[in-house]
């Protein structure tokens, strides 16, 4: 039987030598100066699949700071070294994202919002500069978007829907609101491919090629019973360095959030990082009342729709703990599959504060 995941990895470099490695259940990999690859995952009849996308486009800069950040309300200007000479808000046009890759902020991504030739500004958030100095590094990258995910003409996930309506509708790609509050959220955002053009499931139907599919989320495609299944395929290049998440707590109430497992490669749950230290609240005991952060994983070979978690894990005693209900089997080494789709569900908080989780790549 075909697992319900296929990856390759091919590592290039400089000289483009090139070495290729089917990933069936782990991989040591070669220092290499860039690693890239695909990961296959099918996608039932039937059924929603919960998906990311575990790699990144080609960055269009890699350097350093020249200066410290000049901020501007919740905006940050940043200005670059070297002679990057970008065309004004070329990287808005072609949406792109700021990953640092050293210093405080390492890991941490923000959206280019605008950009001078050498120089972007970027959205904090909410957040603060003053931990990004002069020399820190960082790369630019594109965003993903349906186009360049599913890239009508030749794309062979979607199934093309006849028309805007839902009597002709087909394959749609369904987000989550990563901002709203509460749990157990339907998706708010519907989209789906009708002849060349991705459209959004809202009055107009308007075009939707350039949704952004932002770095670390995860998405679903919902197939309704009457198509065939397919596969999704992602591909490019292997992220090699830390990526770090950030959930907003709510002090009112539960809060979850979808996200991505950026890693190509199957993740035990003791190597994903979701630690005290990196903002994942353990319960004092399994007992259900003093339950906080929990992880929801879905099992994409069960073709259903409004699909349930498979299985629910949280943090107890410093270990991982499968709620099976009763025993609480110990669950570290628990694998998560290449470009998972998971839900982290944070518990209420004291204070609403913004928790961050630091995953470190195990390869």
């Amino acid at each position: 039987m075909k697992p319900p995941f296929e990856t390759l990895i091919s590592t290039r470099s400089e000289t483009l030598a090139l070495f290729c490695v089917i990933l069936l259940c782990g991989l040591a990999l070669v220092q290499a100066e860039r690693i890239g690859g695909f990961v296959r995952v099918d996608c039932p009849a039937g059924s929603d699949t919960i998906v990311s996308v575990p790699f990144h486009q080609e960055p269009v800069y890699v350097g350093e700071l020249s200066g410290a950040p000049s901020l501007n309300g919740d905006e940050a200007v940043l200005s670059l070294t070297g002679t990057p000479d970008f065309s004004d808000d070329e990287l808005v046009l072609s949406p792109s994202y700021v990953r640092f890759t050293s210093g405080a902020r390492s890991g941490y991504v923000f959206a280019v919002v605008a950009n001078g030739a050498a120089s972007v500004t970027v959205d904090l958030k909410g957040g603060d500069s003053s931990d990004i100095h002069l020399g820190d590094e960082l790369k630019i990258i594109p965003h993903w978007t349906l186009d360049s995910v599913f890239p009508p003409g030749t794309q062979e996930t979607v199934h093309p829907s006849s028309s805007a309506f839902a009597s002709g509708r087909k394959t749609e790609i369904q987000f989550f609101d990563a901002n709203s509050n509460g749990t157990e959220l339907a998706p708010d955002q519907i989209y789906f491919l009708q002849g060349a053009t991705w459209r959004q499931a809202v009055k107009g139907f308007p075009a939707a090629g350039a949704k952004v599919i932002p770095p670390g989320s995860s998405f679903l495609i919902r197939h309704p019973g009457t198509v065939v299944p397919t596969s999704f395929v992602s591909q490019q290049w292997v992220d090699t360095e830390d990526f770090a998440t950030l959930f907003e707590t709510s002090d009112a109430t539960a809060k979850d959030f979808s996200v991505g497992l950026v890693r190509p490669v199957p993740v035990s749950l003791s190597e994903l990082g979701l630690t005290t230290a990196n903002g994942f609240v353990e319960s004092p005991s399994p007992d259900p009342e003093q339950r906080k952060d929990e992880l929801h994983l879905f099992d994409n070979a069960n073709a259903t729709i409004n699909k349930l978690p498979s299985a629910v894990y949280f943090r107890t005693g410093g270990n991982w703990v499968l709620d099976d209900g009763s025993s609480y089997p110990l669950s570290n080494d628990v694998p998560v599959s290449p470009g998972a789709g998971l839900l982290i569900r944070k518990s209420l908080s004291n204070d609403g504060a913004t928790h961050v989780w630091i995953n470190t790549p195990s390869y």
